[in-house]
């Protein structure tokens, strides 16, 4: 039988049955709950009424500011590091949208909506790169949220802020 979230089916007493559990797209087998336990295989003699649980689990996916302060005067970058829990077997991409006070394209380069973090690494770094003017001005925010992923998990922090500045203030 295959089975969705949860499943029922009536054997014969006494039949062997052999469960597997397969993980959907980017999720995890993390072990088994009931009459089953641990992380091999699951066979199950059906001798009385048995409850057996496979649980999966997604990569969780995490931002932090690495480099919390870009400055135009010298043009110093900041840095978002993006870093993922879970099987590095593939690569994985991920959503995030950016806020703040400074403007892309006109405070700093855009950084786009998404990364992807290649297979076998658990983690990249974006840039930001800022761009000179001739305003004086305060301290600017970008700000990167992470979106919710179909195959990811947002983690915590699911956010972070650099903080752009003139460079003499």
């Amino acid at each position: 039988i295959i089975c969705g979230a949860e499943c029922a089916h009536a054997y014969l007493d006494g039949t062997h049955v052999a469960l597997r559990a397969t993980p959907a797209t980017g999720s995890t087998f993390v072990g088994w709950d009931g009459a089953c336990i641990g992380t091999g295989s699951c066979v199950v003699t059906m001798d009385a009424a048995r409850r057996v649980a496979a649980t999966f689990v997604m990569p969780s996916v995490t931002v932090r500011a690495s480099d919390p302060t870009a400055t135009e005067a010298g043009l110093t970058s900041g840095l978002f590091t993006f870093t993922r829990t879970g099987s590095t077997a593939k690569a994985l991409t991920v959503s995030y949208k950016v806020t703040g006070t400074a403007t892309p394209g006109k405070d700093y380069v855009s950084l786009g909506s998404s990364i992807s973090i290649p297979a076998g690494a658990s983690s990249v770094s974006k840039q930001v790169m800022p761009l000179q003017d001739a305003l004086q001005e305060g301290g600017e925010s970008i700000s990167v949220t992470l979106l919710p992923g179909s195959v990811y998990a947002v983690g915590d922090p699911g956010s972070a802020t650099v903080t752009l500045r003139s460079g003499s203030l």
